[in-house]
């Protein structure tokens, strides 16, 4: 997925964001959002959960790594299995 497309689709996660924040250009990135979300990917970069890739021809795609995709299974487990406890109460 290229990075801008990612930055959209994120952002609609986090409802509570400023239309300033994900529109208005910051410091060398396109957004103060977008540069948190480059931040995260660094970490998800070095954790291994995410590929440096020049899939679609260029610079700025992403991609799940195979430990990524297995962190997210097991994190869609354990919040389908909380979801139950709370449920349960």
């Amino acid at each position: 997925m290229h990075c801008n497309d990612v930055y959209a689709v994120l952002a609609k996660q986090f409802r509570q964001l400023t239309n300033d924040e994900v529109t208005v250009p910051y410091r060398n990135s396109v957004s103060h959002w977008a540069n948190r979300v480059q931040f995260a990917r660094q970490h998800l970069v070095e954790k291994g959960l995410l590929l440096h890739t020049s899939m679609g021809g260029g610079r700025g795609y992403w991609e799940i790594s195979s430990e990524g995709r297995t962190a997210l299974a097991e994190s869609d487990a354990l919040a389908k299995q909380l979801m139950a406890e709370l449920d349960a109460l």
